[in-house]
């Protein structure tokens, strides 16, 4: 009970003060997900081995949380007014090593195509249809915040000003692989090597006599690197698909972008910069 007591007494000489400060810093909590795998098989019900679908889902680590916490204020008891200001990492998420696998059995994704440049659209027609394997892979999603900002204790207790310091959200090593009847030479393939958005030093005015938040200044970049779609052999010899690969600028049967850059600047909330950058081979 005499604990109990002691701290009541410092509560209250605490309360009694004119003015009252106070501070909360936290290093790090987090969810944290390691080797994650599901898998299932389904078969038809007469247990026909051609008419099926498999899946299975992996991750190698899901991460939500924040960190660097930190808040720090003080009030005036008379007046029951004040200010605090606060930062922090988060919330911040990670997904890594993922790998998404389906087979099922299904016609060839290029077949419809292949046969409307043959016309070959005879109502006899029957599509062939053998295993399909789907496997997505992305080696990682991130998105990163950094904030801070000043609070006005009072009646209203409202935000006075926002500052994302630095925003980032990204993908990178993304592929697909479409393989039909485990035959290499009908597999098509997307791989995208990075792709981010960031955004810089965002400042958010709230305590304008504007009903809406202003924005004061900002530094946004968007960039993409190494995007690669490599097509089967049958649609690299198709005539039309070398006429339309011709016209895009697609060599080898293979669609790519090696880098697209667009930077954008606001200042003072009125004069804008914008600069963009593109190369396709």
């Amino acid at each position: 009970m005499k604990y109990l007591m002691i701290v009541i007494l410092l509560l209250s000489s605490v309360h009694s003060q004119n003015r009252t400060d106070g501070s909360f810093k936290l290093g790090e909590i987090a969810f944290i997900v390691t080797d994650l795998h599901f898998g299932a098989d389904a078969v038809n019900r007469e247990g026909n081995s051609d008419n099926y679908d498999k899946v299975s889902f992996d991750i190698g680590k899901l991460k939500l949380g924040l960190s660097e916490i930190e808040a720090t204020g003080e009030v005036i008891n008379e007046r029951e007014q004040g200010q605090s200001t606060f930062k922090f990492n988060g919330p911040n998420f990670e997904l890594s090593n993922i790998k998404i696998k389906y087979s099922t059995i299904a016609p060839y994704l290029w077949e419809r195509i292949l046969r409307q440049n043959r016309n070959d659209e005879s109502s006899s027609y029957i599509e062939t249809q053998a295993k399909n394997d789907i496997i997505f892979t992305l080696g990682k999603v991130q998105l990163l915040l950094e904030s801070e900002g000043n609070f006005n204790v009072n009646g209203r207790n409202q935000l006075i000003d926002f500052n994302l310091k630095r925003s980032r959200f990204g993908v990178s090593n993304v592929g697909v692989i479409i393989e039909y009847n485990d035959d290499k030479s009908k597999t098509t393939e997307l791989n995208l090597s990075d792709f981010k958005i960031e955004i810089e030093n965002l400042f958010l005015d709230l305590d304008s006599q504007s009903p809406t938040p202003r924005v004061d200044n900002a530094i946004a970049d968007f960039t993409l690197k190494n995007l690669e779609i490599k097509f089967p052999n049958e649609i690299k010899n198709d005539p039309e698909f070398k006429e339309l690969a011709s016209f895009l600028g697609i060599r080898g049967g293979q669609f790519r972008i090696r880098e697209v850059e667009v930077r954008s600047e606001l200042e003072n909330g009125r004069k804008m910069l914008l600069n963009i950058v593109a190369d396709t081979q």
